[in-house]
């Protein structure tokens, strides 16, 4: 398949034979959220960054209610 009818298709490049990682992915998705939130607020100076601890508390809390049911 090429890459071009992948991108039509919606599917990522690292799922093309049907894996699935299941709701985890939902974990990594919320965190680039969080991160993009941060970025769009336009005070970090130059360097590496990490969400805080307390943001990624809340995803995995809010995670956890939903699929510890």
């Amino acid at each position: 398949m090429h890459s071009e009818a992948v991108l039509r298709s919606y599917n990522a490049v690292n799922f093309l034979h049907g894996a699935s990682v299941g709701p985890f992915i939902y974990l990594v998705q919320a965190e680039l959220i969080a991160a993009v939130r941060i970025l769009a607020r336009g005070d970090l100076g130059p360097g590496i960054h990490e969400i805080p601890d307390s943001d990624r508390r809340d995803i995995a809390s809010i995670w956890l209610d939903h699929y510890n049911r």
